[in-house]
């Protein structure tokens, strides 16, 4: 991981750029996780907006974060309390996406 290198160079550029942290329940957040800390790629966010900001693990089969195969079924879960918590089971991927889309709406 990198920072731009104006940044890098700069307090004060990184600081005209993100600004003043605009609450203590507030850290510094990579938009997109693959890429640097860079103009465009950096918000302040909540534990819970960076919860839902992680990598996939390898071993992913669904290629969404807190879904996984259940048997014949898809589970809808969230880790965005510290605790793994069951959102919900579904006969599809696509309705499974879109449970974990409406609840993170909560979030």
């Amino acid at each position: 991981i990198k920072m731009h290198d104006e940044w890098r160079k700069s307090f004060l550029a990184f600081y005209n750029y993100v600004g003043q942290k605009p609450s203590e329940r507030l850290s510094l957040d990579r938009i997109d996780n693959d890429g640097d800390y860079e103009p465009g790629n950096v918000r302040w966010a909540t534990k819970s907006e960076q919860c839902f900001n992680r990598r996939l693990f390898k071993n992913n089969s669904s290629g969404h974060r807190g879904i996984s195969p259940y048997g014949k079924k898809w589970m809808v879960y969230s880790n965005a309390s510290g605790k793994r918590k069951t959102v919900g089971y579904t006969n599809s991927l696509e309705s499974a996406i879109n449970m974990k889309k409406e609840y993170e709406k909560q979030f």
